[in-house]
């Protein structure tokens, strides 16, 4: 199966590594993440050789970020589409229709979470509330 490749790069990594949730063709961009759960994080600089040293040696220019700069980069990472966990679309849920599932992975996007259809009224909350927009809303065909 293809990797998808959506505007601007963004590539399906569930597809990549193959053991993801259910496959959609749906590319999450910034839009359709909740940027108020996320606390702005500069980007790290990335050091470099001045050029006047650049002439005179074969190192590296860029000399790549410290282990505590990766870090930090890493963590500014918003996980677009992959839920973690957070409890939000259980938390917000006027309805007490999003349950945890107890067999795990089977439910909401692989997470543990699974909708209780006869209390769900379709208001959406779960969905606008998840900060990496890890759930979506589908008319499902019989």
């Amino acid at each position: 199966e293809r990797i998808r490749v959506g505007e601007k790069g963004s590539v399906s990594t569930s597809k990549y590594v193959g053991n993801g949730p259910r496959q959609t063709h749906y590319v999450v961009r910034y839009g359709d993440v909740n940027p108020d759960y996320f606390s702005p994080a500069p980007r790290a600089a990335m050091p470099h050789l001045e050029p006047g040293e650049r002439t005179s040696s074969f190192e590296e220019v860029n000399k790549g970020l410290s282990d505590e700069q990766a870090i930090a980069e890493a963590q500014r990472c918003f996980n677009c589409g992959a839920c973690i966990e957070c409890d939000n679309c259980i938390l917000f849920c006027p309805d007490i229709a999003v349950l945890r599932d107890p067999e795990g992975g089977k439910g909401v996007g692989g997470a543990p979470y699974r909708i209780d259809y006869e209390y769900c009224k379709g208001c959406l909350v779960c969905v606008h509330e998840c900060p990496r927009s890890a759930m979506k809303f589908e008319e499902v065909q019989s």
